[in-house]
């Protein structure tokens, strides 16, 4: 599962090195999404990525009986790309329509800039379910850091991510209480998030300032990276 198609790229890069594997694929924007859907049949890759259009927290209950029953449900791994305030609700909204199972690995873009911070408490709190690690990269096209985190599903088989998921919502919806610090940069992120989508947009210093804040503050609620993403050299990039 991916959500957040944009151009179809990354879900082309898992289909090729993949095969037999099929791929749903969430994108909000209509035209993004027709974008996609013709450069997938370009690539004579339709028959393995199905691109659905509409919001994530409507797609995902459909999702669900869709696939089940296929043999293809839960998902073992998912992409997270889409606006990182949504990542700790659709989290949530996948526990609860089970489409997790033990073993299933969550990857997740963008955590740090612009950010996803109540996504994080989640994963690296609720240790009895998750178990993540933070990956400090190198920001695309800009001097910036970011991360990307890889969280795996711990408990054992549909039942046991299912009792873990329920005891999760009845102890809290973030499973610990997210500090007031955490919650107040949650919200900062995304008036940079509109910020970059308005006229005057967000300088490259502004936003690796941002980022600096942002680790600091995380660091204060005990989430840090624990490893890091060496920069490809010219050679990787051309192959």
């Amino acid at each position: 599962l991916e959500i957040g198609t944009y151009c179809g790229y990354s879900a082309l890069r898992m289909a090729s090195v993949l095969p037999g594997v099929r791929i749903a694929s969430f994108e909000v924007d209509p035209v993004h999404m027709v974008v996609a859907r013709n450069i997938v049949a370009f690539a004579k890759l339709d028959h393995a990525i199905d691109i659905w259009t509409g919001h994530s927290k409507d797609l995902l209950p459909r999702i669900a009986m869709r696939y089940q029953g296929t043999g293809q449900c839960p998902f073992r791994a998912i992409f997270m790309d889409q606006r990182g305030s949504r990542y700790a609700e659709d989290l949530a909204a996948m526990e609860a329509h089970g489409l997790l199972t033990s073993g299933t690995v969550i990857v997740a873009d963008n955590v740090l800039k612009p950010g996803a911070p109540l996504f994080l408490w989640r994963v690296c709190t609720a240790e009895a379910c998750y178990r993540s690690q933070i990956i400090q990269v190198q920001e695309f096209a800009m001097p910036s850091e970011d991360w990307m985190s890889v969280t795996v599903v711990q408990a054992g088989g549909s039942t046991g991510i299912q009792a873990c998921c329920n005891m999760l919502s009845q102890l809290n919806p973030y499973v610990k209480a997210v500090p007031q610090g955490l919650q107040q940069l949650h919200r900062e992120a995304d008036r940079m998030r509109s910020r970059a989508r308005g006229a005057r947009g967000v300088t490259f210093a502004e936003w690796a300032a941002f980022a600096a804040a942002a680790r600091e503050r995380l660091a204060e609620a005990g989430i840090e990276a624990n490893a890091r993403l060496a920069p490809a050299t010219t050679k990787e990039h051309q192959r």
